[in-house]
């Protein structure tokens, strides 16, 4: 197992963890916006 590999990968997760979340928010305000 390539530890660095491993490292990669989960630094690769938690950014598109945030990623997701961040546009999940971006969306929400859209929603809202078109709603009010």
């Amino acid at each position: 197992m390539d530890l660095t590999l491993e490292q990669g990968n989960h630094e690769l997760r938690e950014e598109v963890t945030a990623l997701r979340t961040w546009v999940n928010m971006i969306e929400g305000c859209s929603d809202e916006r078109m709603t009010s």
